[in-house]
């Protein structure tokens, strides 16, 4: 072959060899699509709050106009009740906030439970009784504005850090959302659910969207609630689709999170105390659940074997219940992105 041949293979092959390693080296095993986004256009903001005093009244912690999206937010706060410090989140002017969440709760941890350090590319808490930070992206197209409130009336000091980037497109996984997508928070507070009954963690109608992440928490004299199956219906379906086989597998543990605690990208299991506590959170960037029109989440105490046992059964007959079930009390926040 012409030198220049040789020369102008041997240059591709080392240009293909840079991609596959750079590809492979990329924590997600691709490039991720945010990483090719073009900076025309785009503007960080963000504020810092040192030493401030947070009490028992809401107040502004930061605000912001334009459209944009919020990538990074940190909490640290004194004093023992620090993870009862509320955030709420106002988008573009809204009476009622679509975001409001508990500190913790909003960081997939229930019961208080202040074991540090941990940390994933979504959020974590890496320090004692600080450190506490999520990478939500968080959508507004006029304005947004984030307010705190203490538990203690008296006060409390409190630090904060918030930053974003004006004119951002928002990626959920590999897939780029609506421009009109937002994220809203749906809650149930301290529900008590007798044995086999069902909740329904979110029931949203006439709208498209896709599960961004759930935090649950549950107490209980035992753990038998977690052979629950968490069941969705999308789109209108009576039928559900089964997303675990127990309450546990949800998580992405097993036989009862049999290693104790623990932290990964896309789950968690952030509290296990016996008898019968636990809290964990899931997300769902690397397995998209999307809907177009309606989505109901729901999950129950307990499970009478109505979970199939083979493909092309919805689901089973009941079969009778250990007598030991018992009543759970139970807490969840399930984060979507609604268009």
């Amino acid at each position: 072959l012409p030198a220049l041949c040789v020369a102008m293979i041997r240059h591709i092959a080392l240009v293909l060899f840079v991609l596959v390693v750079s590809t492979c080296a990329s924590p997600q095993g691709v490039l991720r699509p945010n990483s090719a986004v073009p900076v025309t256009g785009l503007k960080t903001f963000g504020h810092a709050l040192k030493n401030a005093v947070i009490t028992d009244q809401e107040q502004t912690l930061f605000e912001h106009t334009g459209k944009g999206v919020i990538q990074e937010m940190w909490f640290t706060g004194g004093g023992s009740h620090w993870d009862q410090i509320r955030i709420r989140i106002y988008v573009d002017g809204e009476a009622k906030p679509s975001i409001d969440y508990l500190n913790f709760m909003g960081h997939g941890v229930g019961f208080g439970d202040q074991t540090a350090a941990w940390g994933t590319e979504r959020m974590g808490l890496v320090a004692n009784s600080g450190g506490l930070y999520n990478t939500y992206k968080i959508p507004f197209s006029q304005s947004i504005k984030i307010t705190g409130t203490g538990a203690d009336k008296d006060g409390q000091t409190f630090w904060f850090i918030v930053r974003g980037v004006e004119n951002m497109p928002v990626f959920l996984g590999h897939l780029q959302l609506p421009d009109n997508a937002r994220l809203r928070l749906h809650k149930i507070e301290k529900k008590t659910l007798q044995p086999l009954e069902f909740v329904d963690l979110v029931n949203i109608t006439n709208s498209g969207g896709a599960l961004y992440q759930v935090t649950l928490s549950v107490d209980s004299t035992d753990y038998n609630y977690l052979e629950a199956c968490m069941r969705a219906f999308v789109d209108g379906s009576s039928d559900p689709m089964f997303l675990s086989s127990g309450t546990e597998d949800y998580f992405l543990s097993a036989f009862y999170f049999n290693t104790g605690t623990f932290h990964m990208p896309n789950s968690g299991a952030t509290h296990l105390k016996g008898p019968g506590e636990f809290s964990g959170y899931k997300f769902h960037e690397e397995d998209p659940i999307l809907f177009t029109k309606s989505f109901t989440l729901r999950w129950r105490n307990m499970e009478d074997s109505s979970c199939p046992s083979k493909w092309g059964i919805v689901e089973e007959e009941p079969k009778p219940v250990l007598p030991q079930v018992a009543p759970a009390v139970m807490d969840s926040y399930v984060w979507v992105y609604e268009w």
